[in-house]
């Protein structure tokens, strides 16, 4: 339960900062798809290390979207994507410690349209993962 109430924890952040600090949000949707993996792949199955990437190949893998004769493509278009949400957080959000002229920079670059693609996205993914571990 504890990996649910991190997702909620996250999702809250998000909708607080959606309108007034996009940068921020972006962080709060990557966290958020962040711990809807770990969530899925229960605490055993993955390591405290494990990049955003590593850990939304290992949730997909474990889905397993036998159903879809084109499983293959979506779950690289999606590892694909995460890579992506991953990048977007590492280099363009407020994590990693970036001071306001920075941030200024950054949202000179990246407008909000982008940063809401990427929540957008990372939404649609947790939204997916968590609809599979509710099948279980």
């Amino acid at each position: 339960m504890i990996g649910y109430l991190a997702i909620g924890k996250e999702f809250s952040r998000l909708e607080r900062n959606i309108h007034t600090d996009y940068l921020s949000a972006a962080l709060n949707a990557a966290t958020m798809l962040e711990a809807s993996c770990k969530f899925y792949l229960g605490e055993n199955h993955y390591h405290q290390k494990d990049t955003l990437k590593a850990l939304t190949e290992k949730t997909l893998k474990a889905i397993n979207c036998n159903m879809l004769e084109s499983s293959g493509n979506l779950i690289k278009g999606l590892s694909c994507l995460c890579a992506a949400i991953e990048i977007f957080r590492n280099k363009y959000s407020a994590a990693h410690g970036k001071s306001q002229t920075e941030q200024r920079n950054i949202a000179n670059i990246i407008t909000q349209a982008e940063a809401l693609l990427y929540i957008q996205t990372s939404n649609n993914i947790c939204q997916y993962i968590l609809s599979k571990k509710l099948d279980k």
